[in-house]
Order: C-alpha cells, then sequence, then structure tokens
C-alpha cells in the first residue's frame, strides 16, 4: 500500500509538472523566463524555485541521514548550510551594483574570455553532477519501496531523467521555474501534514527530539 502510494503521488506530480510546462517558449522565454506576455517571473516564483533546486531530493535525503545518526544536531548542522542564501543573495547584489548582468559578465569584464571559461566548466561539472546525485536518489527511493521488482531502481531513473529533459526542452526556464513552484507547493503540503501527523501521535515527546 505504501508503494502504491508513493507511485500514485509520484505520478500525480509528473503529470502536473507535464501540464505546467509551456509547450512552446520565446526565446526570451526559454532563456529568460520570461512569461506569455514578455513579463519576468514574480519574486515568490524565483523564491519557490530556487528552494526547490537547492533542498530537494539528495539535501532533504543528506538531513534525514544526519538526523538518525546524530539526531536534531545532526539536522540543524546540515540546515546551517543553508546560510549560504544570505552570502548569495550579498554577492548577487553587489554584482548588481556594479552592473553585471550575471556572474559569466562581471568575470568577463575583469578576467575576459578565460575567465567566463573556467567558470562555466565549474558549474556545468556541478550541475552535472547534482543531475546524477539527484536521479540516484530516486533510484533508492524506488528501490527500497519496490524490494520485489529488481529494475525498480533503473527504470524509475530512466523514468526521470527522461521526463526532466523533455520539459526542459519544451519550455526551457519558464518551463523549470513553473514546474518547480509546483512541486514545491506540493512539497509543502504533504510537509504540512506529516507534520501535523508526527505531532499529534501519541508517541512524540518533544524533549526527547531536543535531546536526541
Amino acid at each position: 500500500m505504501q508503494a502504491l502510494s508513493i507511485i500514485g503521488l509520484f505520478g500525480l506530480v509528473i503529470l502536473g509538472s507535464l501540464l505546467v510546462a509551456p509547450r512552446r517558449a520565446t526565446i526570451e522565454g526559454f532563456f529568460s523566463g520570461t512569461g506569455a506576455d514578455g513579463r519576468a517571473p514574480g519574486l515568490w516564483v524565483l523564491v519557490l524555485s530556487q528552494v526547490t533546486t537547492w533542498i530537494f531530493a539528495r539535501s532533504l535525503m543528506n538531513s534525514a541521514i544526519l538526523g538518525y545518526f546524530y539526531g536534531i544536531w545532526g539536522t540543524l548542522a546540515y540546515a546551517a548550510y543553508y546560510g549560504s542564501f544570505l552570502t548569495g543573495g550579498y554577492i548577487v547584489g553587489r554584482l548588481r551594483a556594479g552592473g553585471a548582468g550575471s556572474v559569466q559578465d562581471w568575470l568577463g569584464v575583469r578576467f575576459g574570455a578565460t575567465g567566463k571559461a573556467c567558470y562555466n566548466l565549474v558549474i556545468g561539472l556541478r550541475l552535472l553532477s547534482e543531475v546524477f546525485a539527484n536521479l540516484l536518489v530516486v533510484g533508492l527511493i524506488f528501490a527500497a519501496a519496490l524490494p520485489e521488482m529488481g529494475v525498480a531502481r533503473d527504470v524509475s531513473i530512466l523514468i526521470v531523467a527522461v521526463l526532466g529533459l523533455a520539459y526542459s526542452a519544451w519550455g526551457g526556464l519558464s518551463a523549470a521555474l513553473r514546474t518547480d513552484v509546483l512541486q514545491m507547493v506540493v512539497f509543502l503540503v504533504v510537509f504540512a501534514a506529516a507534520f501535523v501527523a508526527l505531532v499529534v501521535s501519541p508517541g512524540f515527546h518533544l524533549g526527547a527530539v531536543l535531546t536526541a
């Protein structure tokens, strides 16, 4: 029953992601995330997208693993990593104040094409690592949920990879922003329900959590 619930919820999220992703996007929408009317994405769209991009999949599993081995302090220690939101915001603010439209622009002015190429190489490798790491998390979850199916891990990885590529190719950044918002809303609903169920359960004890 639990496995069927996971698969059902996963399928609904995939279907919803495909429905909200634009089938066609303008050049500005594909690369800059603007809507069909040419307007830039709003603040909360960007906030939800950034949070989704940073915390989903591997980050959630890392936090759970550290919490399992080291209690609440392990989870809080990992959460402290997201203080980089603040430093990132400060850096972006300084770049914009200096007239730079992106990190690449800033590096290009100071270090030329070599600086931009080195940065793009590092970011490309980092993003590639993130993609494969998150796909591995998907595979681990489905392998645990469907232990009787030996191919569950590999098939789930392939399906998620193909679907992610499909809606990104359809709408570019515009599609990514929309699906990020949808997935974050689903996460918040599920998290709120799970948190309430945890707190009201008979075995919950706040003191035990704080001293774990």
